[in-house]
């Protein structure tokens, strides 16, 4: 079965892995998103940055639901999904 690998290419064209790769030697293939998604997990944010926005005084002031309205709002779109399924 197929495995997907994610990689950083270099400037100079080197490949890093960014997980474990089987045992080599070994083909692959290699396919280039269009873009990288800037919501990359294995980009951007350190923890260090991620710690600043917790303490941020935009995070404290973030809108905030009420546990039963998001309930709510969960089953309602449950709702109308099941209806579209069936």
């Amino acid at each position: 079965m197929p495995k997907t690998i994610e990689v950083e290419i270099d400037a100079a064209g080197r490949l890093r892995p960014l997980a474990p790769l089987p045992p080599l030697p070994v083909r692959a293939l290699l396919i280039l998103p269009e873009q990288e998604s800037p919501a990359s997990p294995t980009r951007g944010a350190t923890a260090a940055e991620a710690l600043k926005l917790l303490a941020s005084p935009r995070y404290a002031k973030r809108p905030r639901s009420q546990p039963d309205e998001v309930s709510r709002r969960i089953a309602e779109l449950r709702a109308d999904w099941d209806r579209r399924e069936g």
